[in-house]
């Protein structure tokens, strides 16, 4: 049983699968015995738990039979199918908290957060002139004889070249793309970068002959175009990232412990500033860590890594703190934990990532008896 089949019972028992893919994942189930085992395996598997101190031992028979029968009968099903947050154990098993039968959680989750999309990019010339990028498509905002720069609808930017006029001098552009929401751009040699929430792009209008170099502080996915007379650099603080023509996504936020780099095509080379330098193939990641300068590479899970892109959220397996500083990022909020052993507790999560944060953060409050509670931009969590 691969990790990749172990995800995709992981998503069924977790309800994430639409109706169409569960048909598929019946038929996909019954093509194999082993797969039928390890589905049985998987959903008899109950952490023992407890819920604010009323959880007892559980037969693991009944208490699988008793959440198929949930799923279908409680609204919990509906909102599972939407966002399905399931704690795992050991090696990606799935398993389910579930209140006693006579029990409900009804409390609602109230947020005064600011909803995403609230705060807008901003866009800001070699000029020092700053340009909010508004959510209505703009016709030419700005430009030099040689580019246009045109904002073609309320997430897209595209660098136009309209000459061969050629200044000596190359222009640099920096998009700021704040907490809670996206950008994507095209630039003039015909590379698209999606910009992730909470980071920035440091870019020219037009490239120099011989080198292509971009500049980044936070995530981004690049379609780089290939030219193999010119190749293309990302540069973040501590790495540096050659290319030729790929598709690859960066995550180098200054506050997270690593960088993280996943190649979906072609090839990159790496070098960090710790001397150690990868070469990444087809479905690689590498892991860099900051602290002790070593690098790790290891298979990717390009779902999960492109979940940002997609209008997801997906964590498999990770701590409660790394999760919700992901989430930070997208829903900009604060985080306090009243007891530190709780950032340490392991969720699988998977959801739409426009919804608001605690109809994300409910799903995890009915899984496990985390308690969130929010106030002035700060949730605070505790059990």
């Amino acid at each position: 049983m691969t990790e990749e089949e172990q995800r995709y019972i992981t998503d069924y028992l977790s309800g994430n699968l639409a109706p169409e893919e569960r048909k598929r994942f019946s038929e996909w189930l019954a093509e194999r015995p082993e797969r039928q085992e390890a589905f049985r395996e998987m959903g008899r598997t109950v952490l023992r738990a407890r819920w604010s101190g009323r959880w007892a031992q559980t037969d693991a028979v009944k208490a699988f039979a008793r959440v198929q029968k949930r799923l279908h009968t409680r609204r919990l099903y509906r909102r599972l199918l939407e966002c399905a947050a399931v704690v795992l154990v050991a090696a990606t098993v799935s398993v389910f908290f579930l209140l006693p039968e006579e029990e409900e959680l009804t409390m609602p989750l109230a947020s005064t957060l600011p909803a995403p999309g609230e705060h807008r990019p901003v866009l800001t010339l070699h000029n020092g002139q700053s340009i909010v990028l508004s959510n209505e498509p703009q016709q030419v905002i700005a430009g030099t004889p040689a580019i246009d720069i045109r904002q073609t609808d309320s997430a897209r930017l595209e660098y136009t070249p309209v000459s061969d006029t050629m200044d000596s001098e190359i222009h640099y552009n920096t998009l700021s793309v704040p907490k809670g929401c996206e950008f994507s751009l095209a630039l003039a040699d015909g590379t698209r970068i999606w910009v992730n929430a909470g980071s920035t792009l440091r870019y020219p209008e037009r490239f120099a002959p011989g080198k292509r170099e971009v500049f980044l502080s936070g995530e981004a996915y690049f379609e780089v175009a290939r030219d193999t007379a010119n190749p293309f650099f990302v540069k973040t603080d501590r790495m540096q990232l050659q290319v030729l023509g790929t598709s690859f996504d960066i995550s180098a936020y200054p506050d997270d412990p690593a960088i993280t780099t996943t190649l979906l095509t072609g090839s990159v080379s790496q070098k960090f500033e710790s001397g150690r330098q990868t070469l990444l193939r087809p479905s690689q990641q590498s892991v860099y860590t900051v602290a002790t300068g070593t690098a790790r590479l290891q298979a990717a899970d390009i779902d999960a890594v492109l979940a940002w892109k997609n209008g997801k959220f997906i964590a498999r397996d990770e701590r409660l703190e790394d999760i919700l500083q992901r989430l930070s990022r997208w829903y900009d909020f604060q985080v306090v934990y009243t007891q530190p052993r709780l950032k340490d507790i392991r969720f699988h999560i998977h959801c739409e990532r426009y919804e608001n944060v605690m109809d994300i953060l409910e799903q995890v409050q009915e899984t496990y008896g985390i308690r969130f509670s929010e106030y002035n931009g700060t949730i605070y969590v505790s059990q």
